[in-house]
């Protein structure tokens, strides 16, 4: 089934994609949000994840994401073995929440980080994509800031995505966050425009 009515969030780690979709909650949208199945989706499967990268990763019985995010972002195997567990079962839910918005016959939006990285269209059947952008340099800074994390840690986070520049060239729309928030709110309003404008709402 086509998704004409949702659009894809997109973005690097530290681009500004939660404070975009906060601001879209604020307008009335509906967001559907990637991570957030993700997480539901982890616990639902701890035990599966206890296997494959150990049991020391279970505190209380939930997965230490942290932990998790250290392993896979330091090892390309690691990340592969937790995708090929993850990836279809968030792509289900993901779909199956759509096609019930999709029933609305309302814009709404989907944040999927890793869009591109995860086959993009021939995979999620998206008519449009609006990538939120700031050069990596200033995602850099803006993880450094938010999760006092360190430089090594938080390049590798960075360089297990696509470079941004790459998805700025695969968006249909693009969404500068380089500046301050009443800047980021005035060109969301202006994109919101141009979206709404191509899809004849």
């Amino acid at each position: 089934m086509s998704f004409k009515h949702g659009v894809v969030i997109t973005g690097l780690i530290g681009s500004g994609k939660s404070t975009v979709c906060a601001l879209l909650k604020e307008r009335g949208y509906e967001i559907i949000c990637a991570d957030s199945i993700a997480h539901e989706i982890l616990e639902l499967n701890s035990s599966r994840i206890a296997e494959l990268f150990g049991a020391q990763l279970l505190s209380g019985g939930k997965v230490d994401r942290k932990a998790l995010g250290a392993i896979v972002f330091a090892n390309p195997s690691a990340k592969k073995s937790l995708e090929e567990l993850l990836h279809p079962l968030i792509h289900e839910r993901i779909c199956f929440l759509s096609n019930e918005l999709e029933k609305t016959g309302k814009l709404y939006f989907v944040d999927i980080p890793l869009f591109f990285e995860s086959g993009g269209r021939a995979k999620y059947d998206f008519a449009t994509s609006l990538l939120v952008y700031a050069p990596k340099e200033l995602c850099l800074k803006r993880i450094l800031r938010r999760d006092k994390a360190d430089e090594i840690n938080a390049n590798a986070r960075i360089n297990s995505q696509m470079d941004i520049e790459k998805k700025r060239a695969l968006a249909d729309f693009v969404l500068e966050n380089t500046s301050d928030l009443a800047r980021l709110e005035k060109s969301l309003d202006n994109v919101l425009k141009e979206i709404k404008d191509s899809k004849e709402f």
